[in-house]
């Protein structure tokens, strides 16, 4: 499912012009698809798991 948040992540921000950060939530439906819920404009306390991770620093800069 991750190809499919991705595009849903930068759909929505690209359609309502958004930029830096944001804490998207998710749940299923009952059909089974992925739906938005919430949308924070900061990062997740969850990334504090990622602490040390090599690549954490290009994912929070990187564009793509």
């Amino acid at each position: 499912h991750y190809d499919q948040v991705m595009e849903l992540n930068k759909g929505l921000g690209k359609a309502m012009n958004l930029t830096g950060q944001l804490t998207l939530d998710l749940m299923y439906n009952a059909a089974g698809d992925l739906v938005p819920i919430e949308c924070n404009p900061r990062i997740h306390s969850a990334v504090c798991t990622l602490e040390g991770h090599e690549f954490l620093g290009a994912a929070m800069t990187d564009p793509e």
